[in-house]
């Protein structure tokens, strides 16, 4: 792929991102003010309910989906900039896993349309697809971005995004759901929601390791590992935050990491 191109797919999704956020917080805000944005009744969480800042809180959910929003604004403005003349396999496969993020504020359907008692049952499982293909396609990503960074799988990178995309819809399109419960983030129960999750914590957890264990290798500082960790842990929390104590976890991981992350990135380009 070349630089051009990539850069105006990267300016292009950062437009997108900057329309969303505009987008999300105007309608959300009319729905708040007219007293109609509907917030769940069902809480599946016990532990932590009777203490302000761990019990379930709607609005830290709505914060955490605004907050992977300006995330993804202000990553795709930093990679624009500073990666502007870089030949970096690792950012085509980092913009596909903040396309992964872009797909989170579909789950505010929910609350906008109060689709809570799943009145409108193929809205809300086609909501929960896409949710369901960003969080499928955002690890993958970030898994790719560690295995294939090296000069040799350059010729590829097309073939892998269409791979990923490929992979990440096929999989959202072919889950199950489990239609009777709905959970309180906004998306309808997936049908083997612990081993989804599981998946998704293999793939992150192998892709730090293989950036660790390459780090090594090539004896370099374990800063980019370290941001990188930090990132991953912010995109978990964030993605899935009930709570202000997982909101301000998830955002002062997930800012400063993917900061290390990229100016380690770029800082090795430079040397090479």
């Amino acid at each position: 792929m070349k630089i051009q191109t990539r850069n105006n797919i990267i300016t292009f999704f950062m437009f997108i991102s900057m329309a969303l956020i505009l987008t999300v917080g105007t309608i959300s805000a009319l729905h708040v003010y007219t007293k109609t944005f509907y917030t769940p009744t069902y809480n599946p969480y016990k532990f932590g309910q009777d203490f302000f800042l761990t019990k379930l809180n709607y609005q830290s959910i709505f914060f955490s989906i605004l907050m992977l929003l300006i995330y993804v604004f202000v990553t795709l403005l930093f990679i624009n900039i500073s990666f502007e003349k870089t030949q970096s396999t690792e950012i085509i496969y980092i913009s596909l896993f903040l396309l992964g993020c872009l797909t989170e504020p579909a789950r505010l359907c929910f609350p906008l349309l109060n689709l809570w008692n799943n009145s409108w049952p193929s809205l809300a499982t086609n909501i929960s697809r896409t949710v369901m293909f960003g969080r499928i396609l955002s690890p993958f990503s970030l898994l790719f971005t560690v295995i294939y960074s090296n000069f040799e799988s350059r010729q590829y990178v097309e073939q892998n995004m269409v791979i990923l995309l490929a992979f990440s819809l096929g999989a959202a399109l072919i889950a199950t759901f489990n239609t009777n419960i709905i959970q309180p983030c906004g998306y309808i129960q997936f049908g083997i929601e612990g081993a989804f999750q599981l998946l998704r914590n293999s793939v992150l957890l192998f892709a730090v390791i293989s950036l660790v264990i390459k780090s090594i290798q090539n004896h370099q500082t374990l800063n980019m590992p370290a941001g990188f960790l930090l990132m991953i842990l912010g995109y978990v929390l964030l993605s899935s935050t009930f709570n202000y104590i997982l909101l301000f976890a998830g955002s002062a991981c997930i800012f400063p990491g993917s900061f290390i992350y990229l100016k380690e990135l770029h800082r090795q380009y430079l040397w090479n």
